[in-house]
């Protein structure tokens, strides 16, 4: 009876996306001029990049000024000032960028 071979290795961004597959270069001149002529995409998202520094920032300035501003500071129970949003944002964050992970 015959097995399949798994090998566990993700698939290259090569596989994966067909605008990044390229010719193997022959000689070593060609190998550099198509290194530098096709630089390679990142895969990550800058929106959600963006989104996660402005939530830090926003996570540090409610910490430092929470106290002496009370609009930024917490709420009393039955509000929702500035500082209410930063764990909201951050587990939007986490939900987004898990499957994004994830994705093969």
């Amino acid at each position: 009876m015959a097995t399949a071979h798994y090998s566990g290795r993700r698939k290259a961004a090569a596989d994966e996306d067909p605008a990044n597959l390229r010719a193997a270069p022959t000689t070593d001149e060609e190998a550099g001029k198509a290194e530098q002529e096709m630089p390679r995409r990142s895969k990550r998202v800058a929106a959600l990049d963006i989104f996660r520094g402005l939530t830090v920032a926003m996570m540090i300035l409610v910490d430092g000024a929470g106290g002496e501003w009370p609009v930024i500071g917490h709420a009393p129970w039955n509000g929702c000032y500035l500082a209410d949003f930063v764990m909201p944002f951050f587990l939007f964050i986490v939900g987004m960028a898990v499957p994004l992970a994830l994705k093969v």
